[in-house]
C-alpha cells in the first residue's frame, strides 16, 4: 500500500529520473521506479546477501544497463552522479531520518531540486537545517516524508 501511494505521489517526476535507493533491501522501490520510467537507479545496501538479491532482481527484469548496486553502508556511499530522487526506507527502530537528511546535505547527495523521500515510523521526528518538508503522508504506523533543500 505504501509503495503504491509513493508512486502515485511522485509519478510525474519519474520519467527520465535518476534514483538513489538507500537501505535498498530487495531493491523493490528502485526497480519499480525503473519500470515506471526512471532512467537509472543506484541501490545502496550494506547486507551482502540483500545486495546479491538486488543484482538478481535487476537481472530478472532486464535492467542491467539502467542500474548499479553499491554494497556498502549507506553513510559510506559517495555520489557518482546527479540524482533527481533519493529514497530512504530504513528499519523504523533505527530512527535515521534526520541522519539521512544530514548525510544528503553534508555529502552533497541532493541538489537543490532533488526530492528526498524518507519512509519512517510516523512518530519519528525528522528534520534537518537546510531541508524543507513539503509533504507528509501517514499510512498506519508509517509515514512518507518529502523534502527539498531550502533555497
Amino acid at each position: 500500500m505504501i509503495k503504491e501511494a509513493l508512486f502515485s505521489i511522485i509519478g510525474d517526476r519519474l520519467e527520465g529520473a535518476v534514483i538513489l535507493d538507500l537501505f535498498a533491501g530487495s531493491g523493490s522501490v528502485g526497480l519499480e521506479a525503473l519500470s515506471r520510467g526512471a532512467r537509472y537507479a543506484v541501490f545502496v545496501e550494506k547486507d551482502p546477501l540483500a545486495a546479491d538479491i538486488i543484482r538478481h532482481n535487476i537481472e530478472v527484469v532486464g535492467a542491467g544497463l539502467s542500474a548499479k548496486v553499491a554494497n556498502r553502508d549507506v553513510f559510506g556511499y559517495r555520489k557518482e552522479m546527479e540524482f533527481d530522487i533519493v529514497f530512504a526506507g530504513y528499519p523504523y527502530k533505527m530512527n535515521l531520518g534526520t541522519s539521512v537528511l544530514e548525510y544528503c546535505l553534508e555529502e552533497d547527495i541532493a541538489e537543490s531540486d532533488t526530492l528526498v523521500i524518507v519512509q519512517s515510523h510516523c512518530k519519528e521526528h525528522v528534520e534537518y537545517k537546510g531541508y524543507r518538508n513539503t509533504d507528509t503522508r501517514r499510512y498506519g504506523i508509517s509515514a512518507l516524508r518529502f523534502f527539498v533543500r531550502d533555497s
